[in-house]
C-alpha cells in the first residue's frame, strides 16, 4: 500500500475590517473570524487570532482636580467641579441634556482610534458624547441607570434625541461605573467594568467630530476620565537644525518639481535598504514651508520636520540654500569621510549648501517612527538632530544583511546594465565590459568598493596603452582608461 503523504502548512495572517461608505474607506467594527476549507479535507493543530494593543501617542487621565490634565469646555452649563473636589457633577437642564467637550487642540482623522474611559454614577443617564458638530447634532453612548440599560444612540436638529441600541445592564444609582468607549471609523466597542457590551457599528467615521462628556438626564459624577488616540499628527514634531547660521542668507526657493524628484530618490534608497516598505513610503506627505523667522537666530535653523507621516522643508534650508543634486542615483558631488557620512569637494555645487536628499531622508525616517539618533564615536549618522552644509548621508543597512546589486558598464550602448544583460546569447561575455559598480545603498558605504571585471590581470601590467587625448576619447574608452587608472586598488 502506498504511504500517503502528510503535508503541513504554517502561515499567518494580519487584516482589518473595512466598510465603504459614498466611496470613503473606514474602518468597521471588530466581527467574527474563522478559518474553513473549499473542496478539500484536513484538520487544524492550532489557531489563534490575537488584537494588537495600539499605539498610543495620547493617553492623558483628568481626575477633576488642580491642575487638569484635559483641556475641556463647558458648552452648555450645568457643569459644577467645585462643589464635590475631584468630581466633574452635570446635571441636565430643563430644555435637555448638557455637554462637556474635550480639547485636544486638534481633530483627529477619521480612521485612528479614539478611546474614552470614565468611572461614574448617575441617577438617571450619562455617558459620552462623540462625533459633535452642535448641540443638537451629535452621537453618545450611556449608562441609563433608571431602566437598567446602556444606549447608543444619535441626536439630530430635525429629529431631536434617538436610541438606536440598547442592552440590558443592572446599575445602582449609588454604585460608581467603568464605562468605556473604543471608536474607529464607523465601530465602537462598549464595555462596563472590563466586560464587553457590544460592538456598535454606524454608516460613517465618528471620530472627526468634538467629543466628551454627557449627562442626559438626572444628576452624574465623574470621578475620572481618560482619553486616548493613537493618531500620529499628536506625536512631537521630529526636526532637523543646521548646526550653524550661515554666513549669508540664501535668496533662492526650494520648488516643488525639485523636492519631487528628491522625494523619489529618498524613498528609492529607503527601499533598497531594507528598513521600509512601498505601503509606508505611499502614506508619506511632503511639502515645503518657510520653518524659521530668521536663519541667524541660533532657535530658527530648522531644515525640516515631520508631524505624523507629513514632512515639511523650509523653503530655503533655513539661510543655507539647498543642493538638489542633478544626477541623484550617484553621489559624484561628495568624498566618503572616516565616518561613513559623504563630504562635498570644495569645487562642487553641494559644497556650502544643505543637502535636500539627505534632509528628505531623514525625515522619511522619522515619519518612518525612526527617533533621532546620537553621533558616536565621531561617526556621523542620517537621524542625527544636526546636519552640517556640505554633509550626505543615506540610509544604509547592515554589511551581513545586505545583498549587493552589481551593474557593468555596455560601451556599445552607453549604458549600465544588469548581470543578466552582460552576456551574449551564446552565454559568453561581452568584452567591452570593463567596470563593475556595485550599488552602494543596499551595502554599508565605508565596506562598498569599486571592483573590477579583469581583477584577475596582472597588476604590473602596463596600462599605457588606454591612454588618448581627451578630445578623441569615447566614453567607453574614458572607463577602460579608468580601469587601468583604479586596477591597483580592486577587491580580490
Amino acid at each position: 500500500m502506498r504511504e500517503k503523504k502528510r503535508k503541513e502548512l504554517h502561515f499567518s495572517v494580519d487584516f482589518v475590517f473595512l466598510t465603504k461608505v459614498e466611496e470613503n474607506t473606514y474602518f468597521e467594527k471588530k466581527d467574527m473570524v474563522g478559518i474553513g476549507m473549499i473542496g478539500s479535507k484536513g484538520h487544524f493543530d492550532n489557531f489563534r487570532v490575537q488584537v494588537l494593543p495600539p499605539d498610543w501617542t495620547v493617553n492623558k487621565t483628568d481626575d477633576f482636580t488642580p491642575a487638569a490634565e484635559l483641556t475641556r469646555l463647558d458648552v452648555t452649563g450645568g457643569w459644577d467641579e467645585n462643589s464635590r473636589p475631584g468630581f466633574l457633577v452635570g446635571t441636565s437642564g430643563t430644555y435637555g441634556p448638557v455637554i462637556e467637550l474635550v480639547d485636544l487642540g486638534k481633530p483627529i482623522s477619521s480612521n485612528s482610534i479614539l478611546e474614552m474611559e470614565a468611572l461614574l454614577s448617575t441617577n438617571g443617564t450619562a455617558g459620552f458624547v462623540f462625533d459633535q458638530y452642535d448641540a443638537e447634532n451629535y452621537k453618545f453612548v450611556a449608562i441609563d441607570a433608571v431602566n437598567d440599560r446602556v444606549i447608543i444612540g444619535h441626536s439630530t436638529s430635525l429629529h431631536g434625541i434617538e436610541i438606536d441600541a440598547s442592552f440590558a445592564r443592572d446599575f445602582n444609582a449609588t454604585t460608581s461605573y467603568r464605562l468605556k468607549a473604543s471608536m474607529q471609523g464607523a465601530g465602537i466597542d462598549v464595555s462596563v467594568n472590563g466586560a464587553l457590551v457590544t460592538n456598535y457599528s454606524f454608516n460613517s467615521a465618528m471620530v472627526d467630530g468634538d467629543f466628551g462628556m454627557i449627562s442626559m438626564q438626572g444628576t452624574a459624577s465623574f470621578d475620572s476620565l481618560t482619553v486616548r488616540t493613537n493618531d500620529r499628527a499628536f506625536v512631537a514634531a521630529q526636526a532637523l537644525y543646521a548646526d550653524a547660521a550661515p554666513a549669508a542668507i540664501a535668496t533662492t526657493s526650494l520648488r516643488e518639481e525639485d523636492l519631487l524628484a528628491v522625494v523619489n530618490e529618498s524613498k528609492r534608497r529607503w527601499l533598497a535598504s531594507g528598513l521600509a516598505n512601498q505601503a509606508a513610503m505611499d502614506a508619506i506627505q511632503v511639502e515645503i514651508a518657510e520653518l524659521n523667522v530668521s536663519a541667524n537666530e541660533a532657535s530658527a535653523l530648522k531644515l525640516g520636520q515631520t508631524i505624523g507621516n507629513v514632512i515639511t522643508l523650509d523653503d530655503n534650508a533655513a539661510g543655507w540654500g539647498w543642493f538638489v543634486d542633478p544626477t541623484l542615483s550617484f553621489d559624484e558631488e561628495y568624498r566618503r569621510s572616516p565616518d561613513g557620512s559623504l563630504s562635498a569637494l570644495p569645487e562642487s555645487d553641494a559644497a556650502g549648501r544643505m543637502d535636500l536628499l539627505t534632509a528628505v531622508s531623514h525625515e522619511i525616517g522619522h515619519a518612518l517612527g525612526y527617533e533621532h539618533s546620537s553621533a558616536e564615536d565621531g561617526h556621523a549618522e542620517l537621524l542625527d538632530p544636526f546636519l552640517s552644509a556640505g554633509v550626505r548621508m543615506t540610509p544604509t543597512v547592515p554589511i551581513a544583511q545586505a545583498t549587493p546589486e552589481i551593474s557593468y558598464f555596455d560601451t556599445s550602448a552607453g549604458i549600465f546594465v544588469n548581470e543578466d544583460k552582460k552576456r551574449r546569447e551564446d552565454g559568453s561575455e561581452k568584452p567591452d565590459d570593463m567596470l563593475l559598480i556595485i550599488d552602494q545603498f543596499k551595502a554599508d558605504k565605508r565596506n562598498a568598493l569599486y571592483e573590477l571585471q579583469d581583477a584577475d590581470k596582472d597588476e604590473n601590467a602596463d596600462h599605457s596603452s588606454f591612454a588618448r587625448s581627451d578630445e578623441n576619447e569615447s566614453l567607453g574608452d574614458k572607463l577602460k582608461r579608468l580601469t587601468g587608472l583604479l586596477y591597483g586598488k580592486r577587491k580580490h
